[in-house]
């Protein structure tokens, strides 16, 4: 989908330049649909979140609590198969910090 470059720019400029979700900092931001278009998302820019590319391949037409379960889904897995995971696990290299994933859009709207 292609956005003007204004609407483009007022999408990037709430977020301060960086990824919704992961809150990356990076000059080649997608404009991603936090609710997919195919899951009746609209164009509207209270639907439309700055993306780097890692995020928004990953969600790709996920909705945001579907993305938010992929994400532990694959963190739950790496975590149980990598046996150099489980190696720094058992001997605290590592410490696993239990609980929600949030992500940066919503850390940021909790400072606001």
């Amino acid at each position: 989908m292609t956005f003007s470059k204004s609407k483009r720019n007022t999408i990037v400029e709430i977020f301060n330049g960086r990824c919704a979700y992961c809150g990356e900092l990076s000059g080649a931001l997608h404009i991603d649909h936090k609710i997919p278009k195919s899951k009746g998302g609209t164009n509207s820019l209270d639907n439309l979140y700055p993306a780097c590319s890692n995020c928004n391949c990953f969600k790709s037409d996920k909705n945001i609590e579907e993305f938010r379960i992929k994400i532990l889904t694959q963190i739950n897995k790496f975590l149980n198969t990598t046996p150099y995971m489980k190696i720094a696990i058992n001997s605290k290299i590592i410490k696993i910090k239990k609980g929600d994933i949030k992500f940066y859009f919503e850390v940021r709207n909790e400072m606001v």
